[in-house]
C-alpha cells in the first residue's frame, strides 16, 4: 500500500491534520446547530449562546473551553496556522503592504497571534524588529524554543494591554470571531497602551459588494 498525493500531505503536515480535526470536532457540529442557537437566543451577542455551545453541551464560550484544554488549544492554533497558508490569506498581503512601512517599525504586538506566523514572516524581512505575540496561555505555552526578537506572552485581550508604546498593535483575524459588543471591548483594551504615533492594524476579510463576483464565490465568505 502507498500514499496518494493527498494522504501524503496529511501524513507529513501536522498543521493540515490539526485543521481537519478541528473542522470535524469543533466547527462542523457547531454549524449544524447554528439555526437552533438563533432560535433559542435571538439577537444574542454573548459568546456562550451559539451553535457550538448546543453542539458540545457547554456553558462556557468556545475559546474559554478550548483554551482550558491544552491539547485542543494547541490543535486550534495549528489549525489556524494551516488555514492562513491559503493564497488569499497569505501573510504576504500584510508583510508586503507598502502603506505600512514595516522598515520604520521597531516594535509590534500581535494580539491573538497564535504561534507567531505573522511575526516570523516579518522577522525574515526585518530581523531587528521586536515582536511580541500574545494569545491564550495554552497556545503560547506550546510554542517550542522561541528565540531572538520573537517573544510570546499569555494575555487576555479583553483586559488592558500590558505592552505600552509599541509602534504597531495588530489584530489579524480576531474581531470577526466576536460580536460587536465584544469587539469594542477588545479595541478599548488597547487604548491605554497606545501613545502618539502608535498604530492599530486590523487585518480582516473584506466582503465584496453584492454582485461583484460570481454567486458561487460570494456565498462562501458570506
Amino acid at each position: 500500500m502507498g500514499h496518494t498525493a493527498s494522504s501524503r500531505v496529511l501524513a507529513q503536515d501536522p498543521t493540515l491534520g490539526a485543521y481537519l480535526a478541528n473542522s470535524l470536532d469543533e466547527v462542523a457540529p457547531a454549524a449544524y446547530r447554528m439555526v437552533d442557537a438563533m432560535e433559542r437566543w435571538p439577537g444574542s451577542q454573548e459568546p456562550n449562546e451559539a451553535g457550538w455551545n448546543l453542539a458540545h453541551n457547554e456553558s462556557r464560550p468556545m475559546f474559554e473551553a478550548v483554551g482550558a484544554d491544552q491539547k485542543r488549544a494547541a490543535r486550534f492554533a495549528n489549525s489556524m496556522a494551516w488555514f492562513h497558508t491559503r493564497p488569499g490569506l497569505s501573510v504576504r498581503h500584510l508583510t508586503e503592504e507598502e502603506s505600512i512601512k514595516w522598515g520604520s517599525v521597531e516594535k509590534i504586538v500581535d494580539v491573538g497571534g497564535g504561534h507567531g506566523t505573522v511575526c516570523s514572516a516579518l522577522l525574515k524581512m526585518y530581523p531587528k524588529l521586536q515582536c511580541v505575540v500574545q494569545d491564550l496561555p495554552q497556545v503560547v505555552g506550546s510554542v517550542q524554543n522561541p528565540t531572538g526578537n520573537l517573544t510570546f506572552m499569555a494575555h487576555d485581550f479583553f483586559t488592558e494591554q500590558p505592552v505600552k508604546g509599541a509602534d504597531v498593535y495588530l489584530l489579524r483575524w480576531v474581531l470577526h470571531d466576536w460580536s460587536d459588543l465584544y469587539a469594542a471591548k477588545i479595541l478599548r483594551a488597547l487604548i491605554p497602551a497606545m501613545t502618539p504615533g502608535s498604530r492599530l492594524i486590523i487585518n480582516e476579510f473584506c466582503f465584496p459588494e453584492p454582485g461583484k463576483i460570481s454567486l458561487y464565490e460570494e456565498r462562501f465568505p458570506r
